[in-house]
């Protein structure tokens, strides 16, 4: 059975990591081979680190960095295979020739390389191998070559080894026909293509072990009549389980493995590197791993260049792009061709395992379409149409934009993060009325692809014209799984939150379209946190049975109704409730669950468990959790944050609530445990289901996240009940009389408000000190003017206090009500 495709990030992580690897690698190739002075050493290994911590630096590196051949060739590979869908060893042999002869004085071929080309290109290419194998004295070149750009072919065959393996040993015989060559190419391959499958989790002794394991399967292919365990590459490899143990110095780790142009010198140097480098190196205090690796590498010395291309390489692949940053991406040489490559190939993968599932069903009556996108198989169709009809209409589209905190909030992120947008290719996910393009354009991008799938694409487009902006903001009416872009995009920004953040499922389509960012781009939001606690609500707990009791009645118009009782109760529990409620049901801190829309993976929002255990602050019955989540954009220059939660102003999300049908009681200071598990289903939703323990009880229920209860009616969110210890009037009246005494108090007079110098405490001396503050500044005490005030230097500030007028130069005040005299939008302050 074929392999599922590998996430884009792997595959661009590993060519943009062999690319790092070898334009870092570049500046320290050829050091001498083997240090004899400790001083020079340490001197040497010290400049590397301080060069590749400049290079990942925020700022980058100070000059722009080429590549070697170890690129140049290993672009050539990448371009034929994916022009040519398949390997084409003429095609392949062509490019070598054509690029060499091309550039081969800024490239550092080695000196060997030329004549097999020269025949290459005076035979016609018309036996592509042969011209290799007649090296040496027939023996063929045992250099590093055919390892160093082989990486692009286990990318392309990641989903099946054998064809991969295949085609690592053909694409080496053109240049590179020693088996010490081969075998190097082969293990290079296989690493590449168990990185993009391999979880992080997996330790370096097994990573040993596999690699081993492949050798003694492999030895016999590319070296008859010799024994595995006297393999020169099987007893480079026993060596690294011990030079890790040990920590042994590099000196060592280099004479041991090697260091050198030969494969055998410079495979084993890079694939020790990647090993030693999934934990911490002392010495190397560098978190980011492919930077660690990168280094580690080099630090070895002499093929430097080559050695950290195949550790980077490897890297990347099992870390993915996010470790390369973008001053890095943009200081190398070639980083857009391989974005655009690394965006075939995966084309292609899925492309390919499509076909794969066509054939599989063949045999089926049903039709099996083989165009499929992400979105279409992970949504039914009905679905999927109800879906765009409803954001195709102006209405809901009013109703998102007029949430002033949405929209302020992601016009301020927007603007707030120039550096982001100005200048950049910006890609809209699910643009809507392209409101969120049109903030970009605010922050000067240079171009916006707005990807909209329903009919508002029309009305997108409309305002665009209208606006002036069709040069500048493309609408692309399609889905993201399906649209193409000419290029990749420096931001991606997207409103894709749903109802408790996950609903709608919108968020896998964010994180689809990573496919088109840069590395080092950003995200638009860039995390997610889902916050959640228990709570106690007897009103609503009182209100869902008796919806749910309708259905227990044995004489409703004379029809006994009481048969659906039970299902009744199931439905009415089963829906989650959306509104607002007061932070005092709340009987626990929250926890939080966090997303990163920048690392994480498409398939990590299939299902979502997340366990808790919260330490109770009150004795309550408990009725459910409380849901709510916060989204922060981290750009360049600020971070901003929107926030949903009950204690922030409220927006068009609300909060949910997830009721349980038997109230769970629980005590002060006791534990409530247990797990709430999202399931993703085709219908653009999730099921719930809710788990919690305590004190030896438990309760589960099943919540369909697709059809909640909206329960939000307008009013105003009132505490609970039981939530005072003192009396609420004696408290307002207290609060009434002990206002603080401050040197600035807000005042309205005729409407407009003001802060003057009076204590509050003292009504006599605050009505005197206004009205002599206000016949200072030239104004009546009957009226007055922010011009007046402005002369006598007040500042404009804000925020209302006490209202009062004025009645024969005295002046009437009390504690703004809800019914007494507006309170103008400024107030003054002496300045």
């Amino acid at each position: 059975m074929a392999k599922e495709v590998i996430d884009i990030s792997r595959i661009r992580g590993c060519l943009l990591g062999a690319l790092a690897g070898d334009c870092l690698g570049r500046k320290f190739e050829g050091n001498t081979f083997i240090f004899t002075n400790k001083n020079d050493s340490q001197k040497y290994r010290q400049d590397v680190l301080n060069y590749v911590e400049e290079c990942f630096w925020i700022i980058g590196p100070k000059e722009r960095l080429k590549y070697t051949d170890d690129t140049a060739m290993a672009r050539v590979v990448a371009a034929t295979l994916v022009d040519k869908n398949y390997f084409d060893a003429k095609a392949m042999a062509k490019g070598f020739v054509e690029t060499y002869f091309s550039e081969k004085c800024n490239r550092g071929y080695g000196g060997n390389i030329s004549q097999v080309f020269k025949k290459l290109r005076d035979s016609d290419f018309d036996d592509v191998f042969l011209p290799a194998e007649f090296q040496f004295d027939a023996k063929g070149s045992y250099g590093n070559g055919g390892a160093m750009r082989v990486a692009p072919v286990a990318l392309y065959f990641s989903n099946d080894l054998e064809a991969a393996l295949h085609v690592a040993k053909e694409q080496c015989r053109i240049t590179h026909s020693n088996p010490d060559a081969i075998m190097g190419a082969v293990l290079i391959a296989f690493a590449v293509y168990q990185a993009c499958h391999a979880e992080q989790t997996l330790s370096q002794s097994e990573w040993i072990a596999n690699l081993l394991k492949f050798i003694q399967q492999k030895c016999a292919d590319i070296y008859p009549n010799t024994s595995t365990t006297k393999n020169a590459y099987y007893e480079k490899l026993s060596l690294f389980s011990n030079l890790i143990k040990n920590d042994s110095p590099r000196a060592e780790v280099s004479t041991l493995l090697g260091n050198g142009t030969a494969a055998l010198d410079s495979v084993p140097a890079a694939l020790f590197s990647f090993i030693k480098c999934m934990n911490p190196v002392d010495g190397i205090s560098m978190r980011n791993p492919l930077q660690r690796t990168i280094a580690y590498a080099i630090s070895l010395s002499g093929d430097t260049d080559t050695i950290a291309t195949m550790a980077g390489a490897i890297a990347g692949a099992l870390y993915g792009d996010v470790h390369i940053p973008g001053a890095l991406y943009y200081a190398m040489e070639g980083s857009e061709f391989y974005s655009e490559i690394a965006l075939k190939m995966h084309r292609f993968l899925q492309d390919a395992q499509d076909f794969i599932k066509l054939l599989s069903n063949a045999s089926k009556t049903e039709i099996v379409d083989s165009g499929l996108s992400r979105f279409d198989q992970r949504t039914e169709e009905a679905s999927a149409s109800s879906y765009f009809q409803f954001y195709g209409c102006l209405a809901q589209q009013q109703n998102m934009m007029q949430d002033f905190i949405r929209t302020s909030t992601y016009q301020r992120a927007v603007l707030a993060n120039l550096d982001d947008f100005k200048d950049k290719v910006v890609l809209d996910v699910g643009a809507g009325s392209g409101i969120l393009s049109f903030f970009a354009v605010q922050a000067e991008a240079k171009t916006v692809y707005a990807i909209e799938a329903s009919s508002m694409a029309v009305h997108c487009e409309t305002l665009t014209k209208s606006n002036g902006y069709e040069d500048r903001i493309k609408v692309i009416a399609e889905k993201v799984e399906n649209a193409v872009l000419p290029e990749l995009v420096d931001t991606i920004i997207s409103e894709p939150m749903g109802c408790m953040l996950l609903n709608e499922r919108m968020l896998e389509s964010f994180v689809h379209a990573r496919k088109f960012l840069k590395p080092g781009g950003k995200m638009y939001p860039t995390i997610g946190d889902l916050h959640f606690a228990p709570f106690s609500d007897e009103i609503l707990y009182a209100e869902t049975c008796a919806k749910a009791n309708f259905w227990a009645q044995d004489h409703f118009h004379g029809i006994n109704l009481s048969a659906l009782k039970t299902q009744g109760f199931l439905e009415f529990f089963r829906q989650p409730i959306v509104d607002t409620f007061h932070c005092g049901i709340l009987m626990a801190h929250g926890l939080k669950y966090t997303i990163d829309f920048s690392t994480c993976a498409e398939e990590s929002f299939q299902r979502i468990e997340i366990p808790f255990d919260f330490e109770m602050k009150r004795t309550c019955f408990v009725h459910g959790m409380a849901f709510w989540f916060d989204v922060a954009f981290i750009g360049t220059n600020s971070t901003v944050w929107l926030s949903t939660s009950p204690s922030e102003p409220l927006t068009h999300w609300y909060q949910v609530r997830c009721q349980i049908m038997h109230p769970l009681f629980c005590k002060i200071d006791s534990h409530l445990t247990g797990t709430v598990i999202f399931v993703a289903n085709k219908r653009q939703s999730y099921d719930i289901e809710l788990t919690m323990s305590c004190d030896g009880k438990s309760t589960t229920n099943v919540l369909d996240l697709k059809y909640p209860f909206f329960r939000y009616n307008g009013q105003p969110v009132q505490p609970p009940p039981g939530n005072q210890n003192i009396s609420p009037t004696d408290a307002y009246w207290s609060m009434v009389r002990q206002q603080p005494t401050t040197s600035e108090q807000h005042f309205a007079v005729n409407g407009n408000s003001a802060i003057v110098g009076v204590d509050v405490n003292d009504p006599q001396s605050m009505a005197q000190n206004a009205v002599n503050a206000w016949n200072a500044a030239g104004a009546s005490t009957s009226s007055f003017s922010e011009s007046a005030f402005s002369a006598a230097g007040y500042n404009h500030l804000g925020g209302p206090g006490y209202v009062g007028t004025v009645y024969d130069s005295s002046l009437m005040f009390y504690p703004e009500e809800e019914n007494s005299i507006q309170v103008a939008d400024y107030n003054m302050s002496r300045g």
